[in-house]
């Protein structure tokens, strides 16, 4: 048996020169069309959990299509086509947007569709020039950002994983508010509660972390709250006791580590998606399931 998880975000027929690389609704359809000719099969959140039945299929190559962030678009553009084929996806939720509180990480990437980003690396510059001194591993960041040109890739570590809290918070608030009102980027850019609510009652939700935060980064304290809130904020919103599948933010080798793999297990998870790229094999799904491979769309063809 091969299992092939693939993650999208963006899903959307607009158009963007840089910073946001959607797919569109036709490549989705796509997408799906490539895998089901070439014999590929869909398989639910729910039969993942299902060892026997995975067995039974041990000469099959199956699929789980995956979606981060809870986009607006997601549920507008991609769950409809999902819904076309009977097949079910996981849609994973940064519960932070049940608060109503946009993530850095999507006020960045909209940033970046409206402004260069050789000029935005020499305003962080300009703003924290301490900066300019650490030392980056150009093969770690490779790794991270496969996709990017060197000076997207430095800003987006940068920004994701070199300036916390309420500095880089203020910095990008501050480039935001100059291009768009926030409440409607909120309300443009993430699905409310009653598409996650429909999404809940088909089974269809997993986890991207309440901040989305690299876990890896933070305190052993901080890591218990980011699961404890999830937890709750699904109780209490859509009365769910358990959600069996995180998605990690970001997912590459700076986000995750065996600590986070045992602490997500002790909060009652059964799987763990990283953005290590590869196929998983019946072996990886028992033996190692806090850590199963995934694919961004853009090595669809390479793998298929």
């Amino acid at each position: 048996m091969k299992l092939l998880i693939i993650n999208y975000h963006y899903v959307t027929p607009k158009v963007y020169d840089r910073g946001i690389y959607p797919r569109s609704p036709k490549e989705l359809d796509s997408d799906i069309k490539k895998l089901l000719d070439r014999g590929w099969e869909p398989i639910s959140p729910n039969e993942l959990e299902n060892i026997t039945l995975l067995k039974e299929k041990k000469d099959k190559n199956l699929f789980l299509l995956t979606f981060d962030d809870a986009l607006k678009c997601q549920f507008v553009y991609a769950y409809p086509i999902l819904e076309s084929y009977g097949i079910k996806g996981v849609f994973f939720v940064p519960t932070i947007i049940l608060l109503n509180k946009a993530l850095t990480v999507h006020k960045i990437q909209y940033i970046r569709s409206k402004i260069d980003d050789m000029y935005l690396l020499g305003l962080m510059q300009k703003s924290f020039p301490e900066i300019g001194e650490f030392s980056i591993d150009e093969a770690k960041l490779k790794k991270q950002y496969p996709y990017d040109n060197p000076e997207a890739a430095r800003l987006k570590f940068m920004l994701n994983f070199v300036l916390k809290g309420t500095e880089k918070e203020s910095f990008v608030n501050d480039i935001l508010e100059k291009i768009e009102d926030q409440t409607s980027f909120f309300k443009n850019t993430y699905m409310d509660q009653e598409a996650i609510s429909h999404l809940a009652r088909k089974g269809c939700i997993g986890f991207h972390g309440h901040t989305h935060n690299p876990l890896s980064r933070l305190s052993p304290s901080e890591l218990f709250m980011e699961l404890q809130t999830f937890t709750e904020l699904m109780k209490n919103n859509f009365k769910i006791d358990r959600v069996s599948i995180i998605s990690y933010p970001y997912g590459g080798p700076d986000a995750v580590s065996e600590n986070v793999f045992s602490e997500v297990k002790a909060a009652r998870f059964s799987f763990g998606f990283t953005m290590n790229r590869g196929i998983n094999y019946i072996e990886d799904i028992i033996e190692t399931p806090f850590s199963l491979k995934r694919i961004s769309i853009n090595d669809l063809k390479e793998w298929i």
